[in-house]
C-alpha cells in the first residue's frame, strides 16, 4: 500500500474490506463443509422407509385428533341438542 493511499485513509477501508470479504467466504466455507457432513450422515438412510415411517407416525397423531374432536362433537350434539340442557 502506498503512503498516498494511507494518508488518504484508504487502507482501512481496503483492509475493511478485505475482512468483510474474508468473513463471507469464511462462513461460505462453513456452510459448504456443513452440508456435506449432512449428507455423509445420511448416506445410508433409506429415504423411501423415513418418509412411511414419519407419515404413518403423522397419520397416527392424525387419526387421534379426530376421533378425540368427534367424541367431543357427539358430546356436545347429544348434551345439547337432543337433552336442550343449556336452553
Amino acid at each position: 500500500m502506498s503512503l498516498f493511499s494511507k494518508l488518504l485513509g484508504q487502507g482501512q477501508a481496503a483492509s475493511a474490506a478485505t475482512s468483510a470479504t474474508r468473513s463471507v467466504a469464511k462462513e461460505r466455507l462453513s456452510v459448504i463443509l456443513s452440508a456435506q457432513r449432512g449428507s455423509e450422515l445420511l448416506e445410508g438412510v433409506n429415504m423411501e422407509n423415513l418418509q412411511r415411517d414419519v407419515l404413518a407416525v403423522v397419520e397416527v397423531s392424525f387419526v387421534v385428533v379426530f376421533h378425540t374432536y368427534a367424541r367431543q362433537l357427539n358430546d356436545f350434539y347429544n348434551d345439547v341438542v337432543l337433552n336442550r340442557s343449556l336452553i
